[in-house]
C-alpha cells in the first residue's frame, strides 16, 4: 500500500495547462500520480473533457505497470486519466476509470437522485472500472452544486463519515475541503480519518501493506481541497497527532493550473514518502 496522488484537470479551464502538466506521467519518478478530469463549471461542453483527454494521450505509453489506485488490474496506458463527471452530459470515451459520485453531506433529494441515475448510466460501461464513491464537499463550487446543508460541526462531519464507511454501497470516500479553499486543520482531517478507522475496526490494518512506522494509511480514503505546497503534504503524510492517520490519496487541482514546478514538487514529496516508507 502506499499513498496516490491525483490532479484534478479541469477541461473549463484549458488555456490554463501547458505541454509540462500533460507530459508529468512521462518523467521516472512521478510513479504515484493519476490524473481526474472534472470541471468546475457545469455547462463545460463534452467537447472540451475529449480535448483534455486527448491531450494526455501522446503522454500515456511510459509506466505501463502503472497501477492506479481504484482498480489494481488495470495497467494499460490510459489508466492514469480517469472522469469525474459531475453529469452524464461529461461522460466520453477513452479513460478506463470514472468515479461516481455521491453528494453524501446533502440534504437535495434531486441531486442525490440525480447521482444514482448516473451510476445507472455508468452500467453499461463494462471495459471501465466504475468506483462509487461516497462523496464530501465542503467548499467551492462542488459544494454550491451539491447543496451541501448537513456539515455543520466537524464532529458531525466525522459521523456521516462513519455512516457512509459502514455501508456497502461504496467503495471510496472523498473529502474535498473545496476547490480554491483553505485547507482543513490537521486536527479536523484526523476526526475524519479516525471515524474511518473506527468504522473498518481496524481490521484493515492488521496487513502490514497499511503500516508505515507508526503511521497508518487509511485505504479507500481521499482529501483534496487547499493543497498548495510541499509543507501542506509533508504535514498530512507526517502528522503530529496521536492517531497518525493519513489518506490513501491526496489531490490538488488549483495549484497545477498556475504553478507547475510546485506542483512537480508535491508530486515528488509523495513519491519520496512513498520509497523510503512503503512497500
Amino acid at each position: 500500500m502506499k499513498v496516490h496522488i491525483g490532479i484534478l484537470g479541469d477541461p473549463a479551464k484549458l488555456d490554463l495547462y501547458d505541454e509540462r502538466f500533460y507530459s508529468l506521467s512521462k518523467r521516472d519518478d512521478t510513479q504515484s500520480l493519476f490524473y481526474l478530469l472534472g470541471a468546475s463549471e457545469r455547462d463545460v461542453k463534452k467537447s472540451d473533457y475529449n480535448l483534455m483527454f486527448n491531450k494526455f494521450i501522446p503522454h500515456l505509453d511510459s509506466n505501463t505497470d502503472y497501477k492506479n489506485p481504484f482498480d489494481q488490474s488495470l495497467k494499460g496506458k490510459y489508466s492514469r486519466v480517469g472522469l469525474f463527471p459531475s453529469s452524464a452530459a461529461h461522460l466520453i470515451k477513452g479513460p478506463e476509470f470514472v468515479l461516481a459520485p455521491f453528494p453524501y453531506n446533502s440534504r437535495s433529494t434531486y441531486l442525490r437522485f440525480k447521482s444514482q441515475f448516473l451510476r445507472i448510466l455508468l452500467t453499461p460501461f463494462t471495459k471501465k472500472s466504475i468506483i462509487p464513491l461516497a462523496y464530501f464537499p465542503l467548499g467551492g463550487k462542488a459544494a454550491e452544486r451539491t447543496g451541501e446543508t448537513i456539515y455543520h460541526e466537524i464532529d458531525d462531519l466525522a459521523k456521516l463519515f462513519y455512516k457512509a464507511r459502514k455501508e456497502s454501497n461504496f467503495s471510496w470516500y472523498y473529502l474535498e475541503a473545496g476547490s480554491g479553499e483553505k485547507k482543513l486543520l490537521l486536527t479536523d482531517i484526523e476526526k475524519i480519518l479516525l471515524a474511518q478507522y473506527k468504522a473498518l475496526n481496524g481490521i484493515s490494518f492488521v496487513s502490514q501493506d497499511y503500516v508505515v512506522g507508526d503511521i497508518k494509511i487509511v485505504p479507500n480514503t481521499i482529501y483534496g481541497g487547499g493543497i498548495t505546497s510541499v509543507e501542506m503534504v509533508e504535514e498530512i503524510l507526517y502528522p503530529d497527532t496521536d492517531s497518525k492517520l493519513i489518506p490513501n490519496c491526496l489531490v490538488i487541482g488549483n495549484i497545477s493550473e498556475n504553478d507547475i514546478d510546485t506542483t512537480i514538487n508535491i508530486i515528488l514529496s509523495v513519491n519520496k514518502f512513498n520509497k523510503l516508507h512503503t512497500k
